[in-house]
């Protein structure tokens, strides 16, 4: 995102690379900006003129984990909404990088698949776990811990939210290669919940 590249003092351009907006937040690029707003109305997440797609990303991560249930049947696509948010991006940097347009039809595919892809895995993963389990009594700790991989980083955030504060607390730690440990802390305006705060987090880092 520009405006938050800007922030950083990594650059000077504000301006969304996709459209003719201005500013580049991280609710634009994702909700806002004209080939990300035509992939919604094309996927199974309903579009509701004056609160999904909005101006609020605040507004709008509720609605995706939680508001949308009240508003149509749970449907089998209903979860892909972390690969569209993401195939968004990869496009968004596809065009900015490599000059390569590709339309929303074609992101919501590659995001359907991959969603896909995803749930085949996890589900042979899971079939191999109770397969081992009932082949087995008994089991030691350490022989029920899967194997850590070291050479992905590992990222943790935490949000403090006290309901009579003026403030909230930010914070996070990144744990790179050969061990190495990076730490964050911020503090910010009083945000409306503990939900926002953990959003403001989000994008900290």
């Amino acid at each position: 995102m520009t405006v938050r590249l800007t922030f950083r003092h990594l650059g000077t351009d504000r301006s969304c690379p996709r459209c003719t907006s201005p500013l580049e937040s991280f609710n634009h690029l994702l909700f806002e900006c004209s080939p990300a707003l035509q992939v919604w109305p094309l996927s199974d997440y309903p579009s509701l003129p004056g609160y999904f797609p909005s101006i609020s990303i605040y507004q709008n991560m509720n609605f995706l984990f939680w508001k949308r249930k009240e508003v149509a049947p749970t449907g089998p696509q209903f979860n892909i909404f972390p690969w569209i948010c993401w195939y968004i991006w990869k496009v968004r940097n596809n065009k900015l990088f490599n000059g390569k347009v590709v339309s929303p039809l074609d992101t919501l595919q590659h995001t359907s698949l991959e969603a896909e892809c995803w749930r085949k895995a996890n589900e042979k993963d899971e079939e191999i776990e109770d397969s081992e389990d009932s082949g087995k009594d008994t089991f030691s700790e350490d022989e029920s811990m899967a194997p850590r991989i070291s050479h992905i980083p590992i990222c943790q955030i935490d949000a403090s939210w006290i309901d009579n504060s003026n403030v909230i607390g930010l914070g996070w730690s990144l744990e790179g290669h050969m061990s190495s440990q990076y730490f964050g802390i911020r503090a910010c305006s009083r945000s409306l919940s503990a939900l926002h705060a953990e959003m403001e987090n989000m994008r900290f880092p």
